[in-house]
Parts: structure tokens; C-alpha cells; sequence
């Protein structure tokens, strides 16, 4: 049944009309039940999410041992923060983080997405396209403990790939400790997150659904 609303018009004191709009009953009713699917969900954000937010920007705000009572010192620890080395070299490498994990793996996503959909499958045919969307794919289905003995593998400065096949080309002033120094060690970190995210990110946007929903948006 559709919902219908009903219009009602009334003098105003100035001889204008204005108009009340009136919702039916029974799309009050739906409107009602679309919050029993909605509640679930709402009560999970509010114990999981916002409270325990809340409850963090409150004992930034004290200084508490974790028993006993806190003791409220207002900005004092964020003045204190924002004067600490140590924090900024944290925050700068979250910031890495947080670009190694999500933005380049996105741009290489749908990057990887445009060559699949736009140039290998109108030229070689969906067989091949179908076939690269697995190699896409493939490396999301290695367990993370095995890729990360392979990473070490890989970065091991002695006899790892990475040093050794720059020594086989000739380059070996080249081969780095690349987890060991400390200059080095956030950028080898970097690639490896952008590695594994990236195949996350390229089966998201290769898949045939995805390609789907964009032709029907153009």
C-alpha cells in the first residue's frame, strides 16, 4: 500500500493561505519500523564507538594513574604533548601509515581497475581480463605470518633478494639494512603495507559489480 499525505489549507490574518502538511498513518507506522533495523546497529556504535571516545577525550583532560581517583588538570596534557619530540615523530609516522594503508593503495586500485576494464579486456577479450582479475587477487589469499617471513626474507641484508639481486646487477653499494636502520626502516615498513592493501583495494575495484555500478552511474 502506498503512503498518501493529505494537504490542508487555511486562511492566514493577512488573507494569505498557508498549507499544513499531514503524514498519513500508515507511513508513520513504516517510519516507525525502520527504526527497529536501525537500533541494533545504534546501540553498538554508542557502547563501542561514541562512549569510549567520550570517555578518552574526558581522561585526557585529568591526570590518572589507573587506580584511584583522576584528577581533572584541563589542557595541561595537551601543552605538554605538543612540546614532546617523541610524540611528533609518532604522529609523523601514523601520517605514513595512514598513506601507505589507504590513499596509495586506492590510487593503485583504480588504476589497475582503468587498465583491466578500459584496456586489457577491449583488446584482449574477457578471458584474459578474467585471468588478470585473479593475479589481481591472488596475493590477498597468502596468509599474513607467510608474507611476513617473506618480507623479512626479502629485506634480510645479508642474503635477502633485495640486496642480492642489486649485487648481481652491479649495484651492490646499493644493499641497505633496510629494517634495521632507523632512517630507512619506516619507508621498507611502508611498502610492505602498500603491497598488502593494495590487493585488497585492486579486488575491490576490478570485480565485475564494481564495474557494473560505475557504467550504470555514466
Amino acid at each position: 500500500m502506498r503512503s498518501r499525505s493529505k494537504l490542508r489549507s487555511r486562511d492566514g490574518g493577512a488573507g494569505r493561505a498557508s498549507h499544513v502538511l499531514v503524514a498519513s498513518p500508515g507511513h508513520t507506522e513504516r517510519s516507525a519500523g525502520y527504526w527497529l533495523y536501525i537500533l541494533p546497529g545504534a546501540i553498538g556504535f554508542v557502547a563501542v564507538v561514541l562512549m569510549p571516545f567520550l570517555m578518552n577525550i574526558y581522561y585526557s583532560l585529568t591526570t590518572w594513574s589507573g587506580v584511584g581517583e583522576s584528577q581533572f588538570v584541563g589542557l595541561a596534557n595537551y601543552s605538554r604533548l605538543v612540546g614532546d619530540s617523541t610524540f611528533w615523530y609518532s604522529f609523523r609516522n601514523s601520517i605514513a601509515f595512514i598513506v601507505a594503508m589507504a590513499i596509495v593503495p586506492t590510487a593503485i586500485g583504480v588504476l589497475l581497475a582503468a587498465i583491466l576494464f578500459d584496456f586489457i579486456a577491449p583488446r584482449f577479450g574477457s578471458r584474459v581480463s578474467s585471468i588478470a582479475r585473479a593475479l589481481f587477487y591472488l596475493p590477498q589469499i597468502l596468509p599474513i605470518a607467510v608474507a611476513g617471513v617473506l618480507w623479512k626474507w626479502m629485506y634480510q641484508p645479508q642474503y635477502g633478494i633485495i640486496n642480492t639481486l642489486l649485487d648481481r646487477l652491479g649495484l651492490g653499494e646499493w644493499g641497505q639494512n633496510w629494517l634495521g636502520d632507523t632512517d630507512l626502516a619506516i619507508y621498507a615498513v611502508m611498502n610492505v603495507l602498500i603491497c598488502a592493501f593494495t590487493n585488497a583495494s585492486s579486488a575491490l575495484f576490478v570485480s565485475p559489480e564494481s564495474n557494473s555500478a560505475a557504467a550504470y552511474f555514466t
